[in-house]
């Protein structure tokens, strides 16, 4: 009988090592679950505080959904995933999950609304809007699979609960395996998201910044990408009008009116510098025809559903709330209490929105600044020129800001 060489003994450990391996690498992401997407265990001190969560976010919150079945939610980008709080009080069904993806573009908000819709009884929605968005030339996000969703863009459902690849990438990777050690390390750190989806600033190398380089310099810094990056090639319709990023917006609307859905359309109340930024790059009319085409859209639909129209506040522009001083340059100790950056704003700026959205007592909180305008095709047009005119306002009153950001163009 011929006995086994050693290089014949290593083979067949090697292959019964393999799926033996497989097999615990396997096991431990699923009970560590990393990305949140299983749901076997969730206990403090071992596995909920997720914060690969962030770098899987599409992934993850896709999940989520199926797991929690929100019969509310918020839907936007970063900004209200930052301050749009899902536990507000105003919200009337429970319970309520911010959706919001960062970065995400309009047709990526509309798959998203489209998968919740297939997988709960959606009740209540909070869209929250960005000119962003709405830029024909924005990829969709490296992360975003549209095969994990429930239903296709024609709404069709689909049979698979989760597709092969997700099911690699969560359970048999070695990077998984990383986040789940990374996962179980960190369950005495801040989490970066809360279980309803919100994202905590102070948990995120921008909230941490702000003591050491200070917020106007954080300022500084968005606006510098918003320039350079998200605002760069920005078009809201294809040269020969064949493509204009407002089809995904229709097809939300006229899904949510067909579903009889409680949707609230919102202006997301960037700073007044943010609204700077975009006009010294040549985008002001565009952002005016983005506003329009918000109102006009909304209401056609509503007409042809035969609805009354759904309620479009706009919190944007130059108010009490937009305006909030920049700590000067060099201040590390100042901290706004309405904004993180041009870009995203507070929650405690949030709840004052959400109290306007949802009809609740804002007199509870103290606050009696008037803020937030309901849009019809009535009253757009002579908002917008208000706008423009509390704009130059706002340029006389703060030529640092202005020159800081004029500054960007050179």
């Amino acid at each position: 009988m011929t006995q086994p060489t050693p290089h014949t003994k290593y083979l067949k450990t090697f292959v019964y090592s393999v799926p033996i391996i497989l097999v615990i690498i396997g096991l431990i992401n699923l009970l560590v679950d990393p990305y949140g997407v299983y749901g076997v265990i969730n206990v403090d001190g071992f596995n909920s505080n997720k914060p690969a969560m962030q770098s899987h976010l599409r992934m993850a919150k896709a999940y989520q959904v199926r797991l929690q079945k929100p019969r509310a939610i918020i839907l936007g980008t970063s900004r209200a995933e930052f301050g749009l709080d899902p536990d507000h009080p105003g919200f009337s069904h429970r319970p309520t999950y911010n959706l919001n993806l960062s970065g995400g573009n309009i047709y990526e908000i509309l798959r998203y609304f489209q998968h919740v819709d297939a997988v709960t009884e959606l009740e209540q929605v909070v869209l929250a809007l960005d000119f962003f968005q709405f830029d024909i030339n924005s990829q969709n996000s490296p992360d975003f699979y549209e095969e994990r969703l429930a239903t296709d863009v024609k709404g069709v459902t689909t049979a698979k609960t989760m597709p092969f690849r997700d099911v690699i990438d969560s359970v048999l990777t070695l990077d998984a395996l990383k986040h789940s050690v990374h996962t179980i390390v960190s369950q005495a750190k801040k989490p970066t998201y809360l279980k309803n989806g919100l994202l905590d600033p102070t948990a995120t190398v921008r909230g941490k910044l702000i003591g050491v380089i200070g917020q106007r310099e954080l300022f500084i810094r968005n606006e510098i990408r918003y320039f350079n990056t998200t605002y760069d090639n920005f078009a809201l319709e294809s040269d020969d009008k064949q493509c204009n990023s407002f089809a995904s917006y229709r097809l939300l609307l006229a899904l949510a009116y067909k579903r009889g859905i409680d949707l609230k359309l919102v202006v997301n109340p960037s700073h007044a510098r943010q609204f700077e930024t975009l006009a010294q790059k040549g985008l002001w009319s565009s952002f005016e025809t983005w506003k329009i085409g918000l109102v006009e859209i909304n209401e056609e639909v509503a007409e042809l559903a035969d609805k009354t129209a759904f309620p479009l506040w706009d919190f944007s522009g130059y108010n009490f709330y937009t305006t909030e001083t920049v700590p000067l340059p060099g201040d590390i100790v100042t901290k706004m209490k309405w904004y993180w950056e041009s870009s995203h704003f507070t929650t405690e700026l949030g709840d004052l929105v959400l109290d306007k959205v949802l009809d609740f007592d804002t007199q509870k909180r103290g606050e009696k600044v008037e803020f937030g305008v309901a849009l019809t095709n009535k009253n757009i047009m002579t908002h917008l020129n208000d706008i423009r005119e509390k704009r130059e306002q706002w340029r006389e009153l703060n030529p640092i800001d202005v020159n800081e950001i004029v500054e960007l163009i050179k």
